[in-house]
């Protein structure tokens, strides 16, 4: 029932209430909705909380949807960025490995 907005919850009260004959001040005659109308004015009444859940929950899903595009586009370019940094060590280590080979090469040429 808390997804239930409470002005729902009374409009439907109200409108049960309107189900009771009422009785007024002159004789006691009553009067009241028809059947057909108030069932016409319940439907209506459920279609526009239908309509009402269904709008709050795509509004729901969109801030979700905007949410995991986020959160989507920061991980792209932290990967861009690991990538990066990842390719940068590797062409350190390939002239890091380049200079042991000089300094090998040296050493056995010294011997």
């Amino acid at each position: 029932m808390k997804s239930v907005p409470h002005r729902f919850i009374a409009t439907a009260c109200t409108l049960g209430g309107l189900c009771v004959p009422c009785h007024a001040g002159r004789g006691g005659a009553a009067s009241s909705l028809s059947l057909v109308t108030m069932l016409a004015v319940l439907w209506l009444l459920l279609l526009g909380l239908t309509f009402h859940t269904l709008l709050r929950r795509r509004l729901k899903l969109d801030g979700d949807h905007l949410e995991l595009q986020n959160q989507l586009l920061r991980e792209q370019a932290a990967r861009v960025l690991a990538e990066r940094t990842q390719a940068e060590t590797h062409a350190m280590l390939c002239t890091l490995v380049a200079q042991q080979e000089k300094v090998r090469e040296l050493e056995r040429n010294r011997i």
